[in-house]
């Protein structure tokens, strides 16, 4: 390819909305062109990056016998209705009638798609195992996306979806998915780290399940990390411990008291001079539950906060999110003073965090304005309530079994989870197994973000002076760069060794835009192709053109007839 072929355009300036550098390097260097909200064009460059990616997926999901399918974007309601997910996930799907009047959506995940297919096709237990997988376009229309194709309402993914007689064999594909996928990023260039973690909605509660992440700032996700112990999970399942938790013990009769407007927990134990941790937050919060409104009152210690996916996975309501005044005003609770005493509101689920120690008196929210209550015991004050681990896990905690952890931060590339037979159950896909019975087969399913593991190559490797591609990703592997291309010899030079790259099937592009060695050097070093070979006049004086390594800065001179047959044998 020749650059001025090419048809992108470069910028200096970052974009206003690009918080993090690979929005901001992915645009700067001509990769992407944003087109709405969450929605972006993909320039040459970019396709031939996703090809790489995709190529790389390909390879490895074949070395483990995955079959690749393509299912629909569009899905009929019909199959969304069968599995209860038509309601459920309806905020995150655009929903859409046919000129018949008939319901779709643009698929946000695939589950129900794939297991029409399945059950269409799968007759007998000795058609298993089988794993399909897809490459493919969805959307999911998020409330705020951001951080460029990080969090894009349209992108590619790699998913996959296996089936099963057993859990034993459901066990040994998921194993050999995991190692697959461990292939397929240390292939990208990315370093990852595997944490357990939450299915979501999409898996059946209890799933075994696991998010691989790229440690970077910028990442979305808050890791916990237990090097003594060697694990690792997401904030949004790990259990950890406080090791510093006192608790007032004085048990006396329970006792209304004045505290006029102070609402937060911070305002209330300066107020009423008591430590933090003797106050009780209470938060309500509201979802659904086999297609109707739940609502949930979780209660932590005063100095820690609720963790909602915890509350999800204790509770089976999902799509949980905090009541607003309105839903307050339904439930006869008061905004500020909330509580969980004389709760005689039987649609409301209490959920009171583990470290809450049941015999200890706490301050709580009274449900009438301007009053709180003192000298509440859980135990003896509240009459109906479930105890689990509901709390954002914090850098001081320490784990179950008392070692240190780590808080850090981590960018989701890709997720694998067992959802046993909630789909094939739902959309009735049996078989008969080898006593001529119905069997509903266990199901694991597969996830990578494409474009999101492309933004997180370039959130790890990027330098001060723009992208750094791996090899196996870089869109062109070597850039030669006439430092003259107004120079016949230079110029002449420049397509000889251009020419002689492409006959050695090598992943070539030459500049041979007239602008000057600076702007060029920038270009090459915004865009982040790996090798650079550079001809100048070292050149006309003794055939020598300088290799330059973009992702370590090493320089050599070397012959400009050997150099091609270094690169390609890797002899450098």
């Amino acid at each position: 390819m020749k650059y001025s072929q090419l048809f992108i355009q470069t910028f200096k300036e970052t974009p206003v909305d690009a918080q993090i550098i690979s929005h901001q390097l992915l645009h700067r260097a001509g990769f992407i062109q944003k087109s709405g909200a969450g929605l972006y064009n993909y320039s040459p460059l970019m396709v031939k990056v996703i090809q790489n990616a995709m190529t790389i997926i390909r390879e490895e999901l074949s070395k483990i016998n995955a079959l690749e399918v393509s299912l629909s974007l569009a899905t009929p309601a019909e199959l969304w209705k069968e599995s209860n997910r038509w309601e459920e996930l309806g905020d995150l799907m655009i929903q859409f009638k046919d000129r018949l009047d008939r319901d779709l959506c643009l698929s946000p995940t695939n589950e129900e798609a794939v297991v029409d297919y399945f059950r269409k096709v799968a007759k007998s237990y000795k058609q298993l195992p089988v794993n399909l997988f897809q490459i493919n376009t969805k959307f999911r229309d998020e409330i705020r996306p951001r951080f460029g194709l990080m969090r894009a309402r349209e992108f590619a993914m790699k998913d996959a979806y296996s089936f099963h007689v057993d859990k034993t064999c459901l066990d040994n594909t998921y194993t050999a998915m995991f190692d697959a996928y461990s292939r397929i990023f240390e292939r990208m260039g990315l370093n990852v780290m595997a944490v357990e973690a939450d299915g979501g909605a999409m898996a059946d509660s209890g799933a075994k399940t696991h998010e691989f992440h790229v440690l970077a700032d910028t990442g979305e996700d808050e890791l916990i990390v237990c090097k003594e112990e060697g694990w690792a999970a997401n904030s949004e399942m790990a259990q950890t411990k406080r090791p510093d938790i006192t608790y007032n013990d004085l048990q006396g009769p329970i006792e209304l008291v004045e505290t006029k407007n102070n609402h937060t927990i911070q305002e209330l134990s300066l107020f009423l001079n008591e430590k933090e941790s003797h106050c009780l937050k209470s938060v309500v919060l509201k979802g659904k539950k086999e297609h109707k409104q739940a609502y949930i009152m979780a209660c932590c210690l005063g100095d820690d906060e609720i963790n909602i996916s915890k509350c999800m996975k204790h509770s089976a309501i999902t799509q949980l999110e905090c009541a607003n005044e309105d839903d307050l005003d339904t439930l006869g609770l008061t905004k500020g003073v909330v509580g969980p005493v004389k709760l005689d509101h039987k649609e409301i689920h209490i959920i009171i965090d583990s470290h809450v120690k049941e015999e200890a008196s706490f301050i709580v929210g009274s449900n009438k304005k301007g009053f709180h209550i003192k000298n509440v015991t859980i135990k003896r004050d509240i009459a109906t309530y479930q105890q689990a681990d509901i709390r954002m896990a914090k850098a001081h905690d320490v784990s179950m079994n008392g070692n240190s952890i780590d808080l850090c931060r981590g960018i989701e590339v890709g997720h694998i989870f067992q959802l046993g037979d909630k789909y094939t159950k739902a959309l009735k896909a049996s078989v008969l197994d080898h006593h001529g019975k119905s069997l509903y087969p266990l199901m694991g399913c597969y996830g990578i973000g494409v474009g999101r593991a492309i933004a997180a190559v370039v959130e790890q490797l990027a330098d001060e002076n723009g992208i750094v591609w791996p090899k196996a990703l870089a869109p062109f592997y070597i850039a030669i760069i006439p430092l003259k291309s107004k120079d016949e010899i230079i110029a002449n030079a420049a397509q000889r060794l251009y020419e002689k790259a492409q006959g050695m099937g090598m992943n070539v592009i030459v500049d041979d835009r007239h602008v000057s060695p600076g702007f060029k050097f920038k270009d090459a070093d915004l865009m982040g192709f790996p090798i650079q070979i550079i001809i100048g006049e070292t050149f006309k004086e003794e055939e020598s053109v300088e290799v330059r390594w973009r992702q370590s800065g090493k320089k050599e001179k070397v012959n400009m007839h050997d150099c091609l047959k270094k690169l390609k044998e890797e002899r450098f």
